[in-house]
């Protein structure tokens, strides 16, 4: 059941994925708490998330912006042991309303549609890279704040969606080895991962027939408002826990 479940979220979230560039983790991370412990959800997701990178960066490595990326990764790298001893070391209860907050913050300034009117400086790079890290090695749930720090930056759209899929494959792995290094890369993370792939795979090909079919701002409005609603729940849910 738990298998099942899993693939079904994993589906969902590719599918958002595949129609509007974002929400594997954002989506599937509440979900799957619901049947997975969330030490086992962040390597997988992070597996998952490394895989669907690597054929788009294959084909879009001349548009990175390589200086941002690796000052963001140098300090995101940093950020990650940090973020993994979180969510070991830390209450199950305030884990989940540390997450739940993220969710609620990310999806309200979504709708709000915030953007920044000045141009990011370059010594603003380093903190944010170390703030992503910690949400990647944690949850991670490092989409989000990479993407407004890159519209910061004022990134064309070319280099922007090639930067972005850079950080996350190299990040990714970073996050993997580091749970693998650590001996926290479970057989059942492992049996999750192979068994997410084709639930993967269906949910981009129907969130690239969605997306032909839909009002996309419309969409995403309903998306983010859920959003908040889940977010709202785990944060109930970990403050019941402690």
């Amino acid at each position: 059941m738990t298998l099942f479940l899993t693939a079904v979220f994993l589906v969902l979230a590719s599918t958002i994925q595949s129609a509007f560039g974002f929400g594997v983790a954002l989506v599937s991370l509440p979900l799957l708490t619901l049947v997975l412990p969330i030490t086992q959800i962040t390597p997988l997701l992070a597996m998952l998330s490394m895989t669907l990178s690597v054929p788009i960066v294959w084909n879009t490595w001349k548009n990175i912006d390589t200086q941002m990326l690796w000052r963001l990764l140098l300090t995101a790298a940093l950020g990650v042991p940090l973020g993994i001893s979180f969510l070991i070391l830390v209450n199950p209860g305030i884990v989940k309303m540390t997450l739940g907050t993220v969710i609620v913050l990310f999806s309200i300034n979504a709708l709000l549609a915030f953007r920044p009117t000045s141009v990011m400086p370059t010594v603003a790079l380093w903190p944010a890279g170390f703030v992503i890290g910690i949400l990647g090695g944690a949850y991670n749930l490092f989409g989000g704040p990479l993407v407004m720090c890159l519209q910061w930056a004022r990134l064309d759209a070319k280099t922007f969606r090639a930067t972005v899929h850079a950080f996350s494959l190299l990040l990714n792995l970073i996050i993997v080895l580091a749970y693998g290094g650590g001996g926290l890369l479970s057989e059942t993370t492992l049996t999750n991962f192979a068994a997410g792939l084709l639930p993967m795979l269906i949910g981009g090909y129907i969130g690239n027939v969605l997306i032909k079919k839909i009002n996309e701002d419309q969409f995403k409005h309903y998306l983010y408002l859920l959003l908040v609603f889940m977010g709202g729940t785990l944060l109930f849910s970990g403050f019941s826990a402690l």
